[in-house]
């Protein structure tokens, strides 16, 4: 299910790019010239630059917001594990008569 879910996410993500770097590259062409598509292809490329940018932005406040719960351990950030449904009214197995 999470590869799923993982394959998606990456399929709807590259469609996102290439759809957004396609409409910046036929926006930015002002001609029919080399040298205009050139200056189109360029502004494309600024795209997958941004988002790359905006990306590890993001990867490193988040990584560096949970640096300091990592430090105590996972136990010590929640306190105690709560105990399981029905787990403190259950009998024991040496209480239950045979």
């Amino acid at each position: 299910m999470g590869g799923l879910l993982y394959t998606s996410c990456f399929r709807f993500g590259a469609a996102l790019g290439l759809s957004s770097a396609g409409a910046v590259l036929t926006a930015a062409t002002d001609g029919a010239g080399p040298q205009a598509v050139l200056d189109g292809y360029r502004a494309a490329l600024v795209v997958p630059l941004v988002a790359a940018s905006i990306a590890a932005l993001v990867a490193a406040l988040g990584l560096h917001g949970r640096a300091g719960d990592r430090a105590g351990g996972p136990a010590s950030a929640s306190g105690p594990l709560p105990e399981p449904a029905g787990a403190a009214g259950s009998a024991r197995t040496a209480d239950v008569p045979r």
